[in-house]
C-alpha cells in the first residue's frame, strides 16, 4: 500500500516511527513532520522544560548526528527517511493549498497520524482510500486534546491509555474508536518517559490495523458520544503545580537521557 505518516518532530514520535518502521518497509511510505503542537504563545516553566527535553534534545543532538548506513538499533528521523526512501520533510500547515497538493500527489491508500501538530479535515480524509488513522496518547472520549496522559494522571487515573481512532472531519480526537492499549502508571517515574513507553503497545495497534487493511479486512469503529469527555488545551501553571503537589513529575532530564542513549550506541 501507499502509506503517508504524519508526526510531530519530538522524541515520543521518533520512538513511535521506530516501532512502525519494520511494518512500513512493506509499503511505499512517506512521512512528514510538524514542528509544534497547539497554539504558540507564552508557556509555564514546566512546559518549557518538557519542550526542551522532548524537542530540544532531539533537534540539538539526534538530528545532528552523522547518518549511519546500517544503525544497530533505533534510527533518527534522517536515518528513518533514508531507510524508507523519503525526505522526512516538514508539513506544518496541512490545510494550505500547497500542502493539500503535496498529499494528493502521493495518492495515499491510508494516512497515519501520530502526535501530528496540524489540523486535518474531511478533505484530507478523502485523499486516502482507507482514510486517516490517528494514535492518541490518551483515553477517548474522556481526554481529548493536548497532553491527555497528563490530564488522566491529574484526575487520579492509575494507567496510561493509547487510543487508535479514525479522523473523519475537523473535530479533534472525535472519530470512531478502533482499539486501545494501556500501561500501568508508575508514580516514581517522570511522565514523559512513560508516554514514550506507551507508544510501544500503541503502535502495535497501528501495525495490526495496517495488516488488516492490507488483507482487505474491515476496521469497524465504535462512534464516540459527543457529550462524553472533554477537550483539554495546554496545562496552566496552576494545573502543573497541582500535578507536582500530588507527587508527580512531568519530565526528568536524567530519565529522558536514557531514551537518547540507544541512538548514540
Amino acid at each position: 500500500m501507499n502509506v503517508v505518516v504524519l508526526l510531530n518532530e519530538d522524541l515520543p514520535a521518533l520512538y513511535a516511527l521506530n516501532h512502525l518502521h519494520e511494518s512500513l518497509l512493506r509499503h511505499e511510505t512517506t512521512f512528514f513532520l510538524s514542528r509544534a503542537v497547539g497554539r504558540h504563545g507564552p508557556s509555564p516553566r514546566g512546559l518549557l522544560d518538557l519542550k526542551a527535553q522532548e524537542q530540544g534534545l532531539l533537534r540539538q543532538v539526534l538530528n545532528r548526528l552523522p547518518p549511519r548506513t546500517t544503525p544497530p538499533g533505533l534510527r533518527t528521523f534522517p536515518e528513518l527517511a533514508h531507510a524508507l526512501g523519503c525526505e522526512g520533510a516538514y508539513l506544518d500547515r496541512p490545510r494550505d493549498s500547497a500542502s493539500r497538493e503535496t498529499l494528493a500527489a502521493l495518492a495515499p491508500d491510508v494516512i497515519l497520524s501520530v502526535r501530528y501538530g496540524g489540523i486535518l479535515d474531511a478533505d484530507h480524509v478523502r485523499l486516502a482510500r482507507h482514510g486517516i488513522l490517528n494514535l492518541h496518547s490518551g483515553a477517548l472520549p474522556a481526554f481529548r486534546g493536548v497532553l491527555a496522559s497528563f490530564r488522566a494522571i491529574l484526575t487520579g487515573e492509575e494507567s496510561l491509555t493509547a487510543t487508535l481512532h479514525r479522523i473523519v472531519d475537523r473535530g479533534i480526537d472525535t472519530g470512531p474508536i478502533l482499539a486501545r492499549a494501556t500501561l500501568p502508571y508508575d508514580p516514581s517515574r517522570a511522565l514523559l518517559g512513560q508516554i514514550i513507553d506507551l507508544y510501544g503497545p500503541g503502535c502495535q495497534l497501528m501495525v495490526e490495523a495496517l495488516s488488516a487493511l492490507e488483507n482487505g479486512d474491515p476496521l469497524p469503529g465504535v462512534p464516540q458520544d459527543p457529550a462524553s469527555g472533554g477537550y483539554f488545551s495546554k496545562p496552566s501553571e496552576d494545573e502543573l503545580q497541582a500535578f507536582e503537589a500530588q507527587g508527580h513529575r512531568l519530565c526528568d532530564l536524567e530519565d529522558t537521557l536514557t531514551y537518547l542513549a540507544p541512538f548514540l550506541a
